[in-house]
Order: C-alpha cells, then structure tokens, then sequence
C-alpha cells in the first residue's frame, strides 16, 4: 500500500492515518474545559485526548484500506469495535480507573452509532460465541502481518501511552483473549454471570467522551476549520440600549406596567450576583406574563455569562415550536444578527438536517455540522431537542453536548415539560451544573416544582414575587357552570355543547376572543359552529387567496380588515397542527394585526397559541385543563393592559360528534394519572363555596402553589427513566421522548404553483439519481409539512393513498393541493385526517 488512510486518498490526496488520529485528538481535548475532571479525579482532557488518538486505529488493516480505494475488501471493514478495545488497552496501561477505560470503550466502540445499554451489550460482546470476536481476530492478524499497517499501530499505541504499551502486547493479549476478559469484567462480576452495579458518574463520563470525538470525528474528517467551532457571543450592550430606546408607553397604567418591567428586569440582573457567589448552579425568575420575561432572561444569561468568563453559550430553550420565530424575530431584530452568523443558531425540528454518514465520515456538510453542534454564541432550541440529546442522543445529536460546557441555559416555561420526565429532568440538570458546570435559568410564570425532589438548591432571582403578581393583575377568572363537571364530584353537571359554546363567542359584540380546545377534532367542531351561528369572514379562506402573493400577512390582514368592515361582521381564524406550519405563522400574524386594529375576531385554537405567542384578547374561554394551562391561556388576555380587567372563562366542552369522552379527559386522562382532579382541588381552595369568579393573582399564585405541591405529593416523575440513566441504559433512553410518540407521516402539502414545482424538482432529481440535491430540495419544505400521527389501520389506509417523495424518503408524502377537492385538504382547517394529539405542538 501507499501509504495507510483514515479517508479516502483523492485528488485532494486524503488524510493519513496517524494525522487524523493526531488533529482529532487535539480537537477533542480543545472541545472540553482544561480544567474538567472525571468521577474518578483525573483531568478529563488526557482522558479524551488518549482515547481519541486511538479510535480509528481499525482503518489500518488492508480491507478497510481497499474499501476507501474503491476496492472489494477481502474481510471485514468495520473498525469501531476493534478500536474500542484498543482504547480499553491504552486506558489501562496508562493507569485509569474501570468507569474511564468503560467509557473510553463504549464511546469508541460506538462512535458511529448510537451509546448502547452499557452492560448488556459488554456482556454480548464479550461471549465466547460472538462473531464479531473472530473478525476482529483476523483484523488484527491482518495488521500485525503488514509491516506498514504495523509501524503505523505501533507509533499510535506507544504515542497514547507514553511508552508504556505497544501493538505488539496488545496483539498478544488480543489473541489469548485477555483483552475480551478485561472489559468483560468491567461490567460482570469475575464469579459467576451477574451483572455488576454501575457508578451513577458512568454515563455523563461517557456521554462527554463519546461526544467530544464524535465532533471532532466529523469535523477533522470534513475538514472543518478549528477556527469555525468558535462561536461568537452578542453584545448585552446591543440589548441594553434597545430597551432603554423604548417608548415609555401611552397612559398612566401602560406607563407604570413599563416602569414594573424594567425593575423586574434590573432586580434580576442585581441579584445574579449574589447568586453566583451562593450555589450558581440553578436559578429561578418568577414573574406574571406580560412583565418582559423574555428581555429580562436574556438579560439575566449575558450578564452570567460575562460574570463566569464570557466565552460560555447562551442556550434559549423553548416547550414549542411555534413561538421559536418570534423569539429569533426579535433577536434578528435587536442585535441586527442572521441564523447563518457565528452568534445564532435555531435548532429544532423544522431547522435541522438530518444526514447520514457512512463509516468513512464523509457526507455531513459543515453548514449541518456546526448547525448540530451548536457552535454559535447563542443558541435558540426546543426542550426536546436539549433534554433528549442528554438523555439517549443520535449520534448527531451527540454533537451538541461539548457546546454546554460553561454555558447559560434558560428554560422558559419549565412547567411544560412532561410530568413523567420531570425526575429525568432533575438528574438531567444536575449533570449539566455539576458536569458541565452550566448555569440553568427556570423562568416562568407558573413555577413548578420540577427539582424540589432532586435536592437541587435553586436562588429565585425576583425578591418579592407576589408583589409584581398583583401589580401587573391584567384579568379575573370566571368559572362557567360546564366547569363543574370537574370541579364538583357530583356527577350532576353537563359539559357545554358546541352550539352553546358557539353561540356565547359570537354574543361578544366588537371584541377580540380566543377560544382554546383541548382536542383537534373538538377546535374544528367549535369553528364550525361558529361559522354556523354568525356570518363571519375567514382569515384561513382569505389567507389561501392570498398566498400566490408577496408579503402574505400584511396581504390577508389587509383584506380580512376590509371585508370586516364592508360587511360588518366578525373574522374567523382557525388554529391547530393540522395546518401546516408557514399557514399557521402568518394567519397569527393576520390575527395580531386585526386584534391592534381594534377588528373584532374570533380565533380557535389548539395549546399551540397557549404560550409565548405576542397576541392580546379581550376575552379568552379555555376547556378545562392542568392549571398551568389555564394561567398560560390568560396570558394571551388583556396581555397589553387595553383594559382594567380581561376575562378569562373556564369552561368544560362536550366530546365532539362521533367521540365518546370529553377532550379534557382524551388529553389529561386516558394516557397516564389524571391530572384534573388536582386541577379542581386546587381550584377550590381558592374560592368561597359557589363563588364563580376569582382574582388573577390568587388564580395564578396561590391555586398556582396548591396545584404544584399536591403534584409534587404524588409524585408523578418516573423514578425508572432516572435508574436507566445512571445504569446507562443509553439505549432504552433513546427509546423515550419528550412527547407521546407515537408512528407518523410527514405530508408535505403543496398549495402554491412554486410549491408544486418543488415537489417536481425533488421527483426528477430522485429519479435522476442527484440525491444531493434532492435532499436540500427536501430541507426547503420543512414549513410545508404536517405530521400525521397513524394511530388506526384507516390512518394508514389514507396516507398510504398519499404518493411518495421517493424510496429515499421513507415516511415522507406529498399533497399537492386542489380547490376542486376538498377531500384531503381543506382551506379553513388544512390536512383532513382524524386526530386527537397534542404532540406536534413539542417538537
């Protein structure tokens, strides 16, 4: 040979072995903090640095070496497991303890996978019947016989120990079966079978280790500039000369609620100090919706930042998809910034792309890298996307994890999260503050008690809570007698039906009213009845007029506005994740823009508009639902202090036609414990007997309270998520999410005539064999798509009436609209499928 290769030997000439090896290593040793220790006290860069410039230390034997060549390999090619047990070697032979020489195993043998089940899948590996023993036999018999391929093992191996090892030894040991003993016993007690205990610091060690190499892995390979991996921090200065360019506000309230904001926003920034002195590990603001939580996080995070050291990130992290874009709207708008700077990157599902790469780490482009990896001053995420890449990560998500080190993260609206991962949540944070030494911002209005249990000390940023609570009251609460259903047991009461609940809307003469249903299939029954009880004009109708057209919201606003006022009727807006995405974002810029302009508007929605979106309603009426979601709801009424008091109504829908049970219960019943009667009993507390109506504050502070503490009573985090992780159970962990998973179709609906002449583009360059470009084509519909869940043999039945992208493209269909057929698209409500998830909303 001419020469042994980690990467193909090109036009560009390649990358030598021992190069790769060397500049991956540096990386890798680059992407952790110099001063970061393992469980068992040694410095955790030598441990990176020595496992890394090992890992690829299998491409040396001659099938691997024809398989870059474009040649048929005369024996098997992998090299992921032959390197994790010579990096088991070089740990051993240098003095580390059994957790970092499991880690250093595990994170190589699997560096271009996902991380395993730890100890099953030792003791799988390590039988005396598993083939992949005798492959790695013939491996390493094929090394040591190639006088080049041995030289280069030889360099390696005594480079990674300081001398103290060689290929020689470890062939020997290889071959006897010492080494298969050795990370066997790791794992499996020395007598017997039994698997052994595992250290709880196990799996965050080896989540560091396998992510650090994965990054420096991909990057080297795609030759990444190092240069490129150094984010750049915004300015707080930028943030800080906006606010104080404000306009003080119109009237005395406005005024004194801008006042309210702002010392908010400079308690909180006075106090981080005193917090960092104290634990400075988690930290709380507690403030009303409507008090600038998001200028006064963001605020909070930079000056933490700069505090510590300011090279560390910001991570902004979010419950929903859908109120990411106005956050980065913002962003991109105070500090004048674009996504494809070095200060800003947006990471969730309808952002990211995915690739695959092969086992010669080719393929990944740098804009996907450094998109994944996280690599920008500021980071605007989901929590799925934070909380599952630290619980059982993709590879690719894996590249994401050394970003975290030293770094801010703000979990707005914490009490979003799934009570079932709230334990998980807990071990999860404390890794990132004790292992990474990250600062974790909890911000909300509705604070819960997600890491009491934990025995994490957290330092609420706000003195006097209450005080700001009553200061910005902006409405009260009326409980409609449908409400009863849950808040007495009688079983005396009657949810509303749809003709009522319709019929109460449309009685609100000139107002703006939002209306949030707990169930899709109940948001359309309830815009339909409204669109039967009074003539109204459609902003989802007007928006499909208008969608050929430039500047679309402004467009459809414009026209809704000029319908309503010619005719003198009400607009109608219809919301769920039924609609795709790009519809969704510019019919609740519609909305917004009638709701300033005083038109009046009805809007139907799912909990997709229930947090975060910048939108004020006279009137809001809400299904009974967990507490927090309640208050959440209000936060959309009277946000802007139009009036003294907004009303926000609770009420109990009736099942749609053709459902059995109440959507209350289809969401917060039928799939885990029942949350709604903690909903009423906390409910209860706060109201004299008969009483209908209750004073903002007490809702959202003192109900607020009573519901978290009875949840917290019952405990409803699942303890085994907590066990797997610190068994490092990786593989059962990436089997979990966030959201209630469930199998599902993306549909990429295309309603314009340029959208359907993607859908061609993406076609002919499948059918021509240009994947490249047809994946990028496919990246270019992530707002055009809806998620359909197939929970029935009829859902699958439908969509499999859907054509296809492509063979490459599996679970993902296309729909090229008609207004001829309303069948499998309808303007008004978009996708026509049957679903009663809230699943979408998380992602």
């Amino acid at each position: 040979m001419d020469g042994i290769y980690s990467h193909p030997p090109d036009e560009d000439g390649g990358k030598l072995l021992e190069t790769h090896l060397r500049d991956a290593a540096s990386r890798a040793s680059e992407l952790v903090p110099a001063e970061a220790k393992t469980v068992e006290d040694n410095l955790l860069e030598h441990l990176v640095r020595r496992t890394v410039s090992v890992h690829d230390i299998g491409k040396a034997t001659s099938f691997f070496q024809n398989y870059i060549r474009g040649n048929q390999p005369a024996g098997p090619k992998h090299h992921s497991p032959l390197g994790g047990y010579v990096a088991e070697y070089v740990l051993e032979k240098t003095g580390y303890g059994d957790i970092e020489r499991l880690s250093g195993y595990l994170a190589v043998s699997e560096h271009h996978g996902r991380l395993p089940d730890a100890r099953e899948y030792v003791r799988k590996r390590t039988l005396s019947f598993d083939e992949r023993k005798e492959e790695m036999r013939t491996q390493v018999q094929d090394v040591s016989e190639n006088p080049e391929a041995r030289k280069v093992a030889e360099d390696v191996i005594e480079k990674a120990t300081d001398g103290e090892g060689s290929w020689t030894e470890f062939a020997e040991q290889f071959e006897s079966g010492e080494r298969f003993t050795s990370v066997k016993e790791l794992v499996v007690s020395k007598y017997g079978n039994s698997l052994k205990e595992l250290d709880e610091g196990l799996y965050p060690l080896e989540l560091q280790l396998w992510s650090a190499l994965t990054l420096a892995d991909k990057t080297d390979a795609a030759g990444v500039p190092t240069d490129d991996l150094r984010g750049e921090n915004l300015d707080p200065g930028v943030l800080e000369r906006h606010i104080a360019a404000l306009p003080p506000g119109e009237g005395e309230r406005e005024r004194r609620l801008n006042e309210r904001r702002e010392a908010a926003r400079k308690e909180v920034l006075d106090n981080v100090e005193e917090f960092l002195e104290g634990n400075g590990g988690l930290g709380t603001i507690t403030l009303p919706t409507g008090l600038g939580k998001t200028y006064t996080g963001m605020s909070a995070a930079m000056k933490i930042r700069n505090l510590r050291d300011g090279d560390g990130r910001v991570v902004y992290a979010l419950p929903f998809t859908s109120i990411i874009d106005q956050l980065v709207d913002d962003v991109i708008d105070v500090f004048d910034v674009e996504p494809t700077d070095r200060t800003l990157t947006i990471h969730h599902h309808l952002s990211e792309t995915v690739v695959e790469t092969d086992d010669t780490d080719v393929g990944a482009s740098e804009e996907y890298m450094l998109g994944e990896s996280w690599r920008t001053g500021l980071i605007v995420t989901t929590f799925v996307q934070l909380f599952e890449s630290l619980a059982g990560p993709k590879n690719s998500q894996s590249l994401k994890l050394p970003a975290l080190y030293d770094s801010v993260i703000v979990l707005d609206e914490p009490q979003a999260l799934p009570h079932r991962w709230w334990s998980l949540v807990r071990r999860i944070v404390q890794t990132l503050t004790e292992e990474y030494d990250a600062t974790v911002v909890a911000m909300t209005a509705t604070q819960p008690r997600v890491f009491e249990a934990g025995g994490i000390e957290t330092f609420e940023l706000i003195g006097d809570v209450d005080e700001y609570f009553v200061d910005a009251e902006r409405v009260k609460y009326v409980l409609h007698d449908s409400a009863d259903v849950h808040l007495e047991s009688t079983g005396e009461h009657e949810p509303l039906g749809y003709s009522d609940a319709a019929e109460e809307i449309t009685e609100n003469d000139g107002e703006s009213t939002l209306a949030i249903c707990n169930t899709i299939a109940s948001a359309e029954q309830l815009s339909s009845e409204i669109e039967e009880t009074a003539e109204t004009v459609n902003v989802n109708e007007v928006h499909g007029n208008h969608l050929e057209k430039e500047d679309t919201a402004l467009e459809t606003a414009d026209a809704v506005l000029a319908e309503v006022e010619e005719k003198d009727m009400p607009a109608v807006a219809h919301l769920t994740t039924r609609m795709r995405p790009k519809d969704r974002l510019e019919i609740i810029k519609s909305v917004k823009k009638l709701t300033e302009e005083g038109a009046p508007v009805v809007t139907v929605s799912t909990q997709l508009i229930e947090a975060g979106v910048d939108i004020s309603f006279d009137k809001v009426y809400r299904d009974f639902a967990p507490l927090d979601s309640i208050v959440q709801a209000a936060g959309r009424c009277n946000r802007s202090f139009e009036h003294e008091r907004g009303e926000v109504v609770v009420w109990t829908l009736a099942p749609p036609e053709g459902k059995e049970n109440l959507p209350s219960k289809t969401v917060y019943s039928l799939f885990g414990p029942s949350l709604l009667p903690v909903v009423a009993e906390a409910i209860n507390s706060v109201r004299g007997e008969g009483e209908r109506r209750i004073p903002g504050h007490q809702m959202s502070r003192e109900a607020v309270e009573s519901y978290y503490r009875k949840l917290h009573e019952k405990g409803l985090g699942e303890e085994e998520l907590v066990e797997w992780f610190d068994d490092a159970e990786a593989e059962r962990l990436g089997a979990e999410s966030l959201i209630n998973a469930t199998n599902s179709v993306d549909v990429i609906v295309a309603r314009t005539s340029d959208e359907k002449m993607k859908i061609q583009e993406i076609i002919d360059a499948n059918d021509e064999g240009r994947h490249s470009k047809a994946g990028d084509l496919v990246d270019e519909t992530k707002e055009l798509r809806v998620s359909v869940p197939l929970y029935t043999e009829q859902d699958h039945e439908a969509v499999s009436r859907l054509n296809p992208v492509g063979e490459n493209y599996e679970g993902l269909r296309y729909l090229k609209t008609s207004s001829d057929d309303s069948s499998k698209f309808d303007a008004k409500r978009g996708l026509v499928v049957q679903d009663d998830s809230v699943e979408d909303r998380f992602l």
